[in-house]
């Protein structure tokens, strides 16, 4: 199955009789070093390739799409730290058995023993093999970066003479992975400087590191899940999103609460009818102050349509349609039976808000998003009769943040793109629990009268997307703690 998957690798009779060992070392030097053309010392051949390429995160996730995940036991910390301490261990303690037992001709782990010359004469190369003690020293305590790319020649030079000297039996992949070190070097040395913060004692390092390392583990653990102290993740920002102004009106504040501040500018515009109408029917259905209006509303159409098949589709849209206008003169003709406590609030919004409306100036996101769960009446289909009530959770990807003017108030809402998340093609979870949505297919896009495309902030959450590699246009939201 082996050679079928990697036909290329398995026509090298060098790989197959030496049993997956690595010799091709020149590879990485420059393209006109002479070792390129050095036949004699080497395994018989020029070297013209380049080196592989390097693999990005993308081309690993397609190479280990169709392995089968499963999370194994829950381990110890003292195991766990065993088991890092021992891994961290495993390519330098090779690499030395390599070399010194080599070396020494060692009688049962020297890779320079009889069958590996046997392979040497039935390959054609190297018929002369002599030791050499001319090792560089590939490590040092003190990191300088500048030196970091003449240390990668040093290593890959090293290993072209270690190559010329030793049989290819000696090349294991522990060997190989030295070429890489500098770069994973690079990669963490920015990591260093928090770890040497670590050790307060230079006569024992590395327990410091390690025993500091696993308490801001722990901490980092442990403070996600402690709502009521004060921790990193909870604790209040150098930059505020706490609102600057709260209505005095206690009535207005609870209803229509202010969330966060524009810290960017805003801008005014002048709403466009049908999105003042799309707008204003959302806080009108939304308001605790309008429910019972909004029943009565209902029970009104149900008896209009008495004379008629009782579709509870029909008295949904059209109860959706005529609210607003109905509310607006109900409001007007019944002045003097509205209650004390929300009479001024009733009558600023059987008004409606104001023409000109407010929105952040140049907002930029990056897969930014908000989540609502929200009580939702479904049917399976147009004809359907028998209506299904239940939470129903909605993703969307914002798109503006507005400010709507009322007499006496501001209520600020989120336009936004939201995902059919009432149907498989627009959220699923998979074999692992994770939930992904679907952008590709909009539902209340604002083109339509009966659209919905706004959402007040204070019935939100905070999320951001991340996107699915394997499947397009699917993306994976991941919910932020509030």
């Amino acid at each position: 199955m082996f050679d079928l998957n990697n036909t290329s690798f398995a026509e090298d009779p060098r790989n197959i009789r030496l049993a997956l060992t690595t010799d091709g070392h020149r590879r990485f030097l420059n393209q006109r070093h002479r070792f390129r053309l050095n036949r004699v010392r080497f395994n018989g051949e020029q070297e013209f390739r380049n080196p592989p390429k390097r693999l990005s995160g993308l081309d690993i996730l397609e190479q280990v799409k169709d392995i089968n995940v499963t999370f194994g036991r829950k381990e110890e910390a003292k195991v766990r730290e065993k088991r890092r301490r021992d891994e961290r261990a495993t390519e330098e303690k090779n690499v030395c058995d390599n070399v010194i037992y080599t070396l020494l001709n060692d009688s049962t782990k020297s890779k320079d023993h009889l069958n590996a010359r046997k392979d040497l004469k039935a390959l054609g190369s190297k018929q002369d093999l002599w030791p050499d003690e001319n090792e560089k020293k590939l490590c040092d305590k003190r990191l300088i970066i500048k030196d970091l790319d003449k240390l990668q020649d040093q290593i890959v030079l090293t290993l072209c003479h270690m190559e010329m000297l030793f049989p290819p039996s000696f090349f294991t992949v522990m060997i190989y992975l030295v070429v890489h070190l500098v770069e994973e070097v690079k990669l963490g040395v920015l990591y260093l400087g928090q770890i040497k913060s670590y050790v307060r004692n230079k006569a024992q390092p590395e327990g410091y590191i390690t025993e500091d390392y696993l308490m801001q583990e722990i901490l980092t653990f442990c403070s996600r899940y402690l709502d009521n102290i004060k921790t990193i993740w909870n604790r209040r920002k150098r930059v505020s999103n706490e609102p600057t102004y709260i209505d005095p009106n206690l009535r207005i504040s609870k209803l229509f609460p202010q969330v966060g501040e524009s810290n960017i500018g805003f801008t005014y515009f002048t709403l466009a009818p049908i999105e003042k109408r799309q707008a204003h029917r959302h806080v009108l259905t939304n308001c605790r102050a309008v429910d019972n209006y909004f029943r009565d509303y209902r029970d009104i159409v149900k008896k209009r349509l008495r004379s008629q098949i009782r579709d509870t589709t029909k008295i949904d849209k059209k109860v959706h349609r005529k609210f607003v206008d109905w509310f607006s003169n109900h409001i007007c003709t019944n002045l003097n039976k509205l209650p004390d406590v929300d009479k001024d609030i009733l009558i600023s919004l059987s008004q409606g808000p104001y023409d000109q409306a407010r929105k952040d100036n140049g907002l930029k996101t990056h897969n930014s998003g908000v989540f609502g769960t929200f009580g939702t009446r479904s049917y399976s289909n147009s004809k359907d009769t028998r209506m299904n009530f239940g939470a129903v959770p909605y993703y969307e990807k914002l798109v503006d943040i507005i400010e709507l003017f009322y007499n006496g108030f501001i209520v600020l809402l989120f336009k936004c793109q939201w995902a059919k998340t009432t149907s498989p093609r627009g959220i699923k979870k998979d074999n692992l629990s994770f939930l992904s949505v679907n952008f590709t297919k909009l539902i209340h896009t604002g083109e339509h009268e009966d659209d919905e495309p706004y959402i007040k902030a204070s019935e939100t959450q905070i999320v951001y997307y991340v996107d699915d590699e394997k499947k397009k246009g699917w993306c994976i939201p991941i919910h932020l703690k509030s």
